[in-house]
């Protein structure tokens, strides 16, 4: 988005991008780590915080999908002793037999990640949705290490009316001061 926002203004459905949102009394003990229009990590406390955004099937996403994932490893190995949460558009249902659900589920398991979505409280399991050409899918998660898993309260995909977007939040909710 960066570059093309300085290349030419955006118009119609723009892609891309990454976020993660703290609130105001937790954002003075967060760090910047790392981010690109791919990828933002923060550090909190103990905890280092990564939302991805990977590219949709093609013939290059395998190449790029392998060049973010290298640069997390990188960055959680500088940061022993972390807890990791994970999580953002996948663009594939890290449950499936796919090459790259398969790609990912072994770097979960390299780190321990477990998703939560075992849980769920929704009916209806899909987090990306376009009504006019009747797509959906399950390609939003979030992931932490096995450690978390017992301060989990909730995990629930967030479907309500003021979201305009094509992708529905997905909501993880740790048991407040207990974790931090």
């Amino acid at each position: 988005m960066d570059f093309s926002n300085k290349k030419k203004i955006l118009v119609g459905r723009p892609y891309g991008g990454t976020a993660i949102l703290l609130k105001c009394n937790l954002s003075t003990y967060a760090e910047l780590v790392f981010i690109t229009d791919r990828v933002v990590v923060i550090k909190i406390y103990n905890y280092i915080i990564i939302n991805v955004y990977l590219p949709y099937k093609s013939l290059t996403s395998r190449e790029k999908i392998d060049n973010i994932l290298s640069e997390l490893s990188g960055i959680i190995s500088m940061h022993p002793g972390y807890h990791l949460i994970f999580g953002g558009d996948l663009n594939c249902n890290i449950h499936d037999k796919s090459p790259t659900a398969l790609y990912l589920q072994s770097f979960m398991t390299n780190y321990e990640l477990i998703c939560h979505d075992y849980n769920l409280t929704s009916r209806n399991v899909c987090t990306y949705n376009h009504a006019t050409l009747g797509h959906h899918s399950y390609v939003n998660f979030i992931m932490t290490t096995k450690y978390l898993k017992k301060f989990i309260s909730n995990y629930d995909i967030v479907d309500t009316e003021v979201n305009l977007f094509d992708h529905t939040p997905v909501l993880l909710t740790l048991k407040a001061g207990e974790v931090f």
